[in-house]
């Protein structure tokens, strides 16, 4: 089972507030890991016997677990940054012990030409203009000690969504319409009796 997968990568915040990813490889039944900032095995522990248990069960094998790599809390400023730095090396097969500033720069100035590819290419497809209170009945006003211009000198639009415990939802409806995927129907006639969402 599962005997297509050359490798797998699973990254997660462990009950500490840390990250930590693996490299799975299930042709040699182990698991490589890294961690972004300093890690005591405890911490790690939990996550390490409950992924151990899953592998097990879908594998039908046991799995070794080596511990690959562990930075020091100063290397870098940004530890989710450096997951995903580190893991773009990884998947590539790349030498992450010969990392360098100037790698690190490199991939960042890559990372910034990817947001601007994918904002220009997919994102503001939605009209803005044509919200309305009853297409989008989980709109808010604005008030006064909201801050948005800083936001809105550099081109985006804010958009307050009710606090009612849905707003997760409602931030997902609206960024499928800002991609342009509006096949979905959303029940929100309790809210409104006349909605334009179809």
């Amino acid at each position: 089972m599962y005997s297509h997968h050359k490798d797998i990568i699973l990254s997660t915040f462990i009950s500490t507030g840390k990250l930590v990813f693996f490299l799975i490889t299930p042709s040699r039944s182990t698991i490589d890991a890294y961690c972004t900032t300093t890690i005591h095995f405890h911490e790690v522990h939990d996550t390490l016997t409950n992924l151990l248990k899953l592998l097990s069960q879908a594998f039908d094998r046991f799995f070794s677990i080596n511990l690959r790599l562990q930075l020091s809390v100063d290397f870098h400023a940004d530890p989710l940054f450096l997951a995903l730095f580190l893991i773009a090396i990884i998947q590539q097969h790349g030498k992450y012990y010969r990392v360098t500033d100037s790698l690190i720069l490199d991939f960042k100035l890559w990372m910034v030409r990817e947001v601007i590819t994918v904002h220009d290419t997919f994102l503001g497809q939605l009209e803005v203009q044509k919200i309305t209170r009853f297409s989008h009945p989980f709109q808010t006003p604005r008030r006064p000690e909201d801050e948005f211009d800083k936001l809105e000198k550099m081109g985006w639009h804010v958009i307050d969504v009710a606090g009612d415990g849905n707003c997760g939802y409602y931030c997902f409806f609206l960024g499928l319409q800002n991609v342009g995927m509006d096949a979905y129907f959303v029940d929100s006639e309790p809210v409104s009796q006349r909605v334009g969402i179809p």
